[in-house]
């Protein structure tokens, strides 16, 4: 198996999709450097939730965060692009493990009952191969336990 491994790494070396460097073998998702450097963006006071907020009067919706603060011009934008238009869904999958497990830290995930994913229109779903929010719901499902139910309908 190791052997596999390092014949895998030899042809294809990971690369940390943030930066470029090469990833050693106990870096996952990133490097060590970038994964530091995220632009982490903790929301989850109710009463001064601005998402949550967007919400109100459309949806049931209790609890609400968001881990990353998001900039165009930021080399984090890189993971964006990598999962929505370069075939990336393992990423997102991988990102939602880490989102998952940062929200728990938070106590997000106490009383929920399922992940559910916003679905994308056909030819997007078509286009791509995978729905990335759904990726990301099976990273966090994997993480959290919790079942990812496909509830919504897209309607346009």
């Amino acid at each position: 198996m190791r052997l596999t491994r390092d014949l895998r790494e030899l042809l294809l070396p990971r690369q940390c999709p943030v930066c470029g460097k090469l990833l050693v073998e106990s870096e996952d998702t990133m490097c060590a450097l970038c994964a530091i450097g995220l632009p982490r963006h903790h929301i989850t006071d109710t009463a001064d939730n601005l998402l949550l907020r967007m919400v109100w009067g459309l949806a049931d919706v209790r609890r609400a965060t968001t881990l990353l603060a998001y900039n165009h011009d930021s080399p984090y934008h890189s993971l964006i692009i990598n999962i929505k238009f370069r075939g990336q869904g393992d990423l997102a999958v991988r990102l939602g493990q880490w989102a998952a497990t940062e929200a728990a830290r938070q106590g997000f995930w106490e009383d929920a009952d399922a992940l559910v994913p916003v679905p994308l229109t056909w030819w997007r779903r078509w286009g791509r191969g995978y729905n990335q929010a759904e990726m990301l719901a099976r990273g966090m499902s994997e993480a959290t336990g919790l079942p990812v139910v496909n509830l919504l309908r897209r309607t346009e």
